[in-house]
């Protein structure tokens, strides 16, 4: 008999978690989210993503709870069409940006602002970015770019990242945070702001203690979210380290690994601790 849901919140990353390395979202997946919804848990996305390019899935799955972007930056409503919570970049982040604009002339640059990407250098990554996901974006310069920045996308070889990491870490700006997203892009994100952090917020407006919450991630931005929750899960494409924080192990992201999650939910109970 399975045993019920209800009152559970649970919270998936996108890429390299809930979707395909062809970026789809598979039936099974999709079938386990509706039987998860329909025995009563609520079902929510922790991305790095924007508003426009989540919004699809988001529609996809019939999500009706508030999701987190940016990588822990924002909280949206998709249902209302608006932000219910935020963090932004300090104006400091325009100088930090300029410099490695400077320094690394073929790092790609996103600059990412409520529902708009500004594109201050393309290069064949961010190309490749924008086109797959078919994103509108705005080119221009860094002066160009409004206040109010979520979050910078820095794009580059996979092998320059340490390079690029070390550079940046050596700086030791204390208003912002660096999150290496996955093997190609580096981001700059609001000081103290994380997925996990981010969790926590969503939980507080969802009224769900975060004993209730469970989140699932396949990269090193999705560390401080397994930790935070109820019961952490890795997938197995993950990197050791976050298996190594995780609870719970499932397969990986090629083979309905949400799935493989909320039927194990239905059939373990993690409300009796």
């Amino acid at each position: 008999m399975q045993n019920s849901v209800s009152g559970l919140l649970l919270v998936t990353d996108m890429d390299g978690t809930m979707l395909t390395t062809d970026k789809r979202i598979s039936d099974e997946n999709i079938s386990a989210i509706r039987a998860f919804q329909k025995a009563g848990g609520r079902f929510s996305i922790a991305t790095g993503r924007s508003i426009p390019s989540l919004e699809h899935y988001v529609h996809l799955l019939q999500i009706d709870t508030p999701v987190i972007l940016y990588n822990g930056g924002a909280i949206y409503d998709y249902d209302k069409r608006e932000i219910v919570w935020h963090s932004v970049l300090s104006k400091n982040a325009k100088e930090y940006t300029e410099d490695v604009y400077r320094k690394f002339p073929d790092i790609g640059i996103e600059i990412l602002l409520d529902d708009q990407i500004y594109v201050v250098r393309s290069n064949a990554i961010v190309k490749k970015h924008l086109d797959t996901e078919r994103l509108s974006y705005i080119a221009c310069n860094i002066d160009e770019v409004p206040d109010g920045w979520f979050k910078v996308l820095f794009a580059l070889e996979p092998s320059r990242m340490d390079e690029f990491e070390a550079y940046m870490l050596a700086k030791g700006y204390q208003d912002v945070c660096f999150v290496h997203s996955f093997t190609h892009y580096f981001e700059m994100l609001p000081e103290g702001s994380s997925k996990g952090g981010a969790l926590c917020h969503l939980a507080e407006i969802t009224g769900i203690s975060m004993e209730k919450t469970v989140a699932i991630g396949d990269y090193f931005n999705d560390f401080e979210m397994i930790q935070n929750a109820g019961m952490g899960v890795a997938v197995a494409n993950a990197p050791q380290k976050l298996k190594d924080a995780a609870k719970l192990v499932v397969c990986d992201n090629d083979h309905h690994a949400v799935a493989e999650l909320i039927y194990h939910l239905m059939n373990l109970s993690i409300l009796e601790r």
